[in-house]
């Protein structure tokens, strides 16, 4: 899978960037002779499985917004989201962050936004398993006019407080689907 991160304009601190691959393993469903939406069910059920608390959702050609709790309001704290975005064959997820305004600490361990990028692989007729291509803490303010895009099959995104009073509005980004073109 591939990565797109455009950067454009200026962008607060990024900390502990990464894309070392990491993969995990979970016993999943391989479906070998499935059309593209019993391929999709099958993958979204193994997704919901495999992520059990996080939300997944279907990304589309139409862009739909997530963003932390109460945006544009500051977040609350120790808030914890997570959500898993994927696609159906042929097409990634293609995240946009708009606004990113999470308050900062070095190596952003208080609030932070984690994005993962990476696909489903087979591994055998029995196991799946979910390859991770990218991995980003992201804490700290993106300044106006700044625009971070992701692309992959399937892209976790956390969002993340302490338990210290928040100021900071949060994260505002659309996700959707587009074709692969590799």
């Amino acid at each position: 899978a591939c990565l797109v991160l455009v950067f454009i304009g200026a962008m607060g601190p990024v900390v502990n960037a990464t894309d070392e691959a990491e993969s995990s393993r979970h016993r999943g469903k391989r479906c070998d002779n499935c059309d593209v939406d019993e391929l999709f069910f099958w993958n979204n059920l193994w997704l919901e499985s495999y992520y059990p608390d996080c939300d997944v959702m279907e990304a589309t050609d139409i862009p739909q917004f997530i963003h932390t709790q109460n945006f544009p309001l500051p977040y609350p704290s120790l808030m914890s989201s997570c959500f898993v975005l994927h696609s159906r064959s042929n097409a990634w997820v293609q995240l946009t962050v708009f606004s990113f305004d999470m308050e900062y600490s070095e190596n952003c361990t208080k609030d932070f936004t984690e994005i993962r990028t990476g696909s489903i692989a087979v591994t055998n007729s029995t196991e799946s398993t979910v390859a991770e291509a990218y991995s980003q803490r992201v804490c700290g303010r993106m300044e106006h006019l700044s625009v971070l895009t992701y692309t992959g099959e399937i892209i976790k995104i956390k969002f993340i407080s302490d338990n210290s009073s928040q100021l900071n509005t949060g994260v505002n980004m659309t996700y959707s689907a587009v074709k692969n073109h590799h």
